[in-house]
This record gives C-alpha cells, structure tokens and sequence, in this order.
C-alpha cells in the first residue's frame, strides 16, 4: 500500500478494510427511479383500525426491475422481509403517529433508492374510554 502524505499507514489500512466490511449503498442517481412513495396511507391521513392492522400501498416508478425488492420501514424498522408486491400488511401496529418509507434493495440487500417517508396517524380505540352501553 502506498503511503499518502500525511496519512498514517495504519489509518489508510483502517479505511480500506471499513470500504469493504461496509460498502456505500449504490448512488440512487444511478439507479434510474423517480420514485417510490406511499400511496396509502396518504399523507398526513388520520387512519382507523382498532385492531391495529391494515395493508400499506406503494407505488414505484418506473416499475421495480429484475432482482429488485421493496423493503418497508415502519418508523425506521425494517417490516418483514423485501418483496416484489406493492401492498404490505401491518400488523398490531399501535396508535398515533408513524412514519412509513420504502426502499428498493438489490438482491444482495444493498439499498438502490430511498424513497420520501410518509407521515399517518393510526387512530385505535382506547381502553380509557370505553363505549357507551347500547340503549335498550
């Protein structure tokens, strides 16, 4: 390995290895998506489900390429494994608001593009107010 002016050698070796250990995910400028983005829940959408869960519907453009998958982030974590459908089910999602992305990866799980995140908030009935007896 060539010595950089400047530069320790133990330090160049401590990048090389971190370029490996860790690649950079692929420019999303390279990857020729304009977008994928959450169709439903819409944005800012008040969205009831008492039980917590329901279906997320994505859209991609153009559509995903072969040996592409969707990955979607629920608040930053990661649901389920990638996959090639746009609709995802969600489930024992708790109440308030949430921010939902998706992600297209490679087949090695490499990010391709991030799309914008989305903001709903699940609205769920609560325990501390319980319905009121039906009349007779």
């Amino acid at each position: 390995m060539q010595k950089q002016p400047g530069r320790h050698p133990a330090t160049c070796l401590l990048i090389a290895a971190l370029a490996i250990a860790a690649p950079c995910a692929a420019n999303p400028a390279d990857s020729n998506y304009a977008s994928a983005r959450i169709a439903a829940p819409a944005e800012g959408e008040g969205l009831r489900a008492n039980s917590g869960n329901f279906a997320v519907q994505a859209e991609v453009e153009p559509e995903l390429r072969q040996g592409h998958r969707l990955r979607l982030l629920l608040n930053g974590s990661a649901q389920g494994d990638a996959q090639t459908s746009l609709t995802f089910r969600l489930t024992a999602v708790e109440r308030g608001e949430h921010r939902l992305q998706l992600q297209i990866v490679d087949e090695d799980g490499g990010i391709v593009f991030e799309g914008e995140s989305s903001t709903f908030h699940l609205l769920r009935h609560s325990k501390l107010h319980p319905r009121p007896a039906a009349a007779p």
